[in-house]
């Protein structure tokens, strides 16, 4: 386990989910830890980055703390720069795919890359990934 990993559980958490408390995210996710106490310890520091950030608020409840969205998760966004080397990069990708499945509508400017493009993009490494011989035992 990482931080990383640990942010992007409770991403996903939260994708459903308004609130969100330490024990009951152990809970509901089936976490089992042979240091259950350091696996708290590093819950609570992950959430209180999300806290740092203005998308949790640390409410004190009964016993502990809770931490509840300031808005849905869903409405956030976030602006990334790209260097023209990884712009180039993936307008090539795409320009690549839409060539080979006859598919303008996934062409894209290597100077005006946008969310959709993106969003492609993670979708054929999602594909990718689904499609590799270790996981095709789950699907």
């Amino acid at each position: 386990m990482t931080i990383l990993d640990l942010k992007n559980d409770v991403y996903k958490f939260l994708l459903s989910h308004d609130e969100i408390e330490v024990d009951q995210f152990i809970k509901d996710n089936s976490i089992i830890q042979n240091d259950i106490d350091f696996y708290k310890e590093c819950l609570k520091t992950v959430l209180d980055d999300f806290v740092v950030a203005n998308v949790l608020r640390k409410v004190k409840s009964k016993s502990d703390f809770k931490y509840l969205l300031t808005q849905p998760i869903n409405s956030y966004s976030q602006n990334v720069e790209l260097s023209a080397a990884v712009a180039i990069f993936c307008s090539e990708a795409l320009n690549g795919l839409a060539e080979a499945l006859g598919d303008n509508s996934l062409a894209c400017d290597s100077l005006a890359i946008k969310e959709k493009d993106i969003k492609v993009l993670a979708g054929v490494a999602k594909e990718y990934l689904r499609l590799l011989p270790e996981n095709n035992e789950q699907i």
